[in-house]
C-alpha cells in the first residue's frame, strides 16, 4: 500500500509542478510581461530530474520510510525556491509549505508530519531571515516574527491535524477488515 502511495505521490508531484508553472508564467506574462521566467523553468526542470532521481532509487529504496524522508525534503526545498522566485517576502506561495507537511503526515502520521513541519519551517525561518534583513520594505523586525510565528503555528498545526485523521483512518480500516473478517467467517 505504502508503495503505491509513493508512486501517486511522484504522479502527482509532476502534476503539480506543471501546473505550478503554467500557473506562475501566465500570472507573469499577464502582470509583467518583459521580466523574464527563466528561473522558473530551471525549477521545473530541477523538480522533473527530482522525480526521476526518485524513480531511479525507488527500486533500491522502495518503501522505506527513509525514501519517505528524502522526498518530503526534496519538496520542501523546490517549495522554498518556488517562494523566493515569485515574490520572495511577499510571496503568495508559502502556503505550498502545508502540501509536504500534510503528505508526512498522512504517510508516516504523526513521527512524520512531526519531522517535516519544522524542517519546513527551518527552510523557510532560514529564507525569512536571510531575505528580511535585504528588504527594506519587510525588515522591521515585528513584521518578520509575525510572519516566523504564523507559520510557524500552521505547521505545526498542520501536521498535528493531518497526522491525527490519517491515524483514525487507519485505525478504523483496521477494525472494519476484523468485523469484515467475522462477517466471513460466520
Amino acid at each position: 500500500e505504502l508503495e503505491r502511495q509513493l508512486r501517486w505521490l511522484m504522479i502527482l508531484r509532476v502534476v503539480t509542478v506543471t501546473t505550478l508553472l503554467i500557473s506562475a508564467f501566465a500570472i507573469e506574462l499577464a502582470l509583467k510581461p518583459g521580466q523574464t521566467v527563466r528561473p522558473l523553468f530551471l525549477l521545473t526542470a530541477g523538480a522533473y530530474g527530482m522525480v526521476l532521481l526518485y524513480a531511479a532509487l525507488d527500486r533500491w529504496l522502495r518503501g522505506t520510510a527513509f525514501f519517505i524522508y528524502v522526498q518530503l525534503v526534496g519538496d520542501a526545498l523546490v517549495v522554498t525556491a518556488f517562494v523566493r522566485i515569485t515574490g520572495g517576502l511577499d510571496s503568495p506561495m508559502s502556503f505550498l509549505y502545508l502540501l509536504p507537511v500534510a503528505v508526512g503526515s498522512t504517510l508516516l502520521y504523526r513521527r512524520g508530519g512531526l519531522f517535516i513541519g519544522p524542517a519546513s519551517f527551518a527552510l523557510y525561518a532560514t529564507f525569512v531571515i536571510r531575505a528580511g534583513g535585504a528588504a527594506s520594505h519587510f525588515g522591521e523586525p515585528w513584521r518578520i516574527w509575525y510572519v516566523l510565528v504564523a507559520h510557524a503555528v500552521a505547521f505545526v498545526a498542520v501536521a498535528l491535524l493531518a497526522s491525527y485523521l490519517s491515524e483514525r483512518v487507519h485505525v478504523q480500516t483496521r477494525e472494519l477488515d476484523e468485523r469484515r473478517g467475522a462477517v466471513v467467517r460466520l
